[in-house]
């Protein structure tokens, strides 16, 4: 369970209201829809933030734009593979 493995700071809980045999509908659960997407957007830029800053704290090399840039999706990508939704 995600809730063994996650601090509870890199975690949110959504509650919708599942009436429809389609799932989550793009009009009518447009406020839910809103609502998860930017709780996402910022959880994940508070961990790339926050790993960046611990990076650039071990005075991590940087010479050009292009290792800032690849420096910046490799932080990137490192926090999406661990942030999960589940099911309940």
């Amino acid at each position: 369970m995600i809730g063994n493995n996650v601090p509870a700071e890199n975690r949110c809980q959504f509650a919708i209201l599942w009436r429809y045999d389609s799932g989550v509908h793009p009009i009518l659960h447009k406020d839910y829809i809103d609502e998860f997407c930017e709780a996402c957007y910022e959880l994940l830029m508070k961990l790339i933030t926050n790993a960046a800053a611990v990076a650039r704290s071990q005075k991590v090399e940087r010479a050009h734009i292009y290792d800032e840039v690849s420096f910046i999706l490799l932080i990137s990508w490192q926090q999406l593979t661990i942030f999960h939704a589940e099911r309940n």
